[in-house]
């Protein structure tokens, strides 16, 4: 029987890629390499997902579980809406540059409803990761809308407490985005460096807090 007709493609398609991304990075990736490795034609692939960069979404979702799972702990001990943001940057950073790829592809896809869709369409297809503590809500309700919107949600919740003016929010989160998409694109190719991927993320935190700090009544 065909592989491409056996139950189940959809699922082994985002399995492969998961392992492929572990073993040469999503960057190296290319979708002659992956049906082979499943068996399975290009045209088959793209019956069940219209690009690649949606399915290295659907796969790159297990690798945002340990950003998750810090991040919410950063939330309920932060101290102030400007040092949560810094933080919440920092931890960004920290799991970004590990997979700059994986992150420009999620977090900065030109599909306006990437993440929405892959998050629908993920848990449509692992229903079981829905149930316990990190429920589909959860993470719909911290991926909803773009990077920079949800930044922005951020700084004009700090202008409300006085931190900054309302006219500064929305530049700051715009600026705190292009600090750190430009920096993902310029380490796409030497990340796995140790030194380059400290020194990058080392950069960008600084660079971002800079940005933050300056607009600071």
């Amino acid at each position: 029987m065909n592989s491409e007709h056996k139950t189940g493609l959809k699922e082994r398609l985002v399995e492969a890629v998961y392992d492929m991304i572990v073993e040469v990075g999503a960057e190296n990736i290319r979708v002659r390499d992956l049906s082979r490795r499943v068996g399975c034609s290009v045209s088959a692939l793209y019956k069940h997902f219209d690009s690649l960069d949606y399915l290295l979404g659907l796969a790159s979702l297990r690798f945002l579980q340990p950003y998750i799972e810090e991040l919410r702990e950063n939330l309920q001990r932060m101290e102030n809406v400007i040092q949560g943001e810094i933080d919440a940057w920092k931890l960004f950073n920290k799991y970004a540059f590990q997979y700059p790829y994986l992150f420009l592809t999620l977090f900065w896809s030109n599909r306006e409803d990437f993440m929405e869709s892959v998050l629908q369409e993920y848990f449509e297809m692992y229903p079981l990761a829905v149930k316990g503590e990190e429920p589909a809500l959860f993470y719909s309700s911290i991926f909803s809308g773009s990077i920079e919107e949800r930044d922005f949600i951020w700084f004009r919740r700090a202008a409300a407490e006085g931190w900054l003016r309302y006219d500064d929010a929305r530049y700051v989160s715009q600026v705190n985005c292009l600090i750190a998409r430009g920096m993902l694109h310029q380490h796409l190719y030497d990340y796995r460096d140790p030194a380059v991927y400290e020194s990058a993320v080392a950069r960008c935190n600084d660079l971002i807090e800079k940005n933050i700090r300056m607009y600071l009544i």
